[in-house]
């Protein structure tokens, strides 16, 4: 998944996507540099190497 499939998926999703979706982004994208998770905003942001950078969050399934 290149960086402009995942950011075209986060503004379908309103930036909020299930954790099948995250999973998929990390498996499938060459471009990922870094993803970092800000645990007191609850948000990630994942930094590509063609410049993105994409702030979401993933769904917590409810036990």
């Amino acid at each position: 998944m290149y960086s402009y499939e995942i950011e075209r998926l986060l503004k379908i999703k309103n930036y909020l996507i299930s954790y099948s979706d995250y999973s998929n982004i990390i498996a499938t994208s060459p471009q990922i540099d870094h993803v970092r998770y800000d645990k007191n905003n609850d948000i990630f942001e994942l930094n590509t190497d063609d410049r993105y950078t994409l702030k979401f969050k993933v769904k917590v399934k409810n036990k």
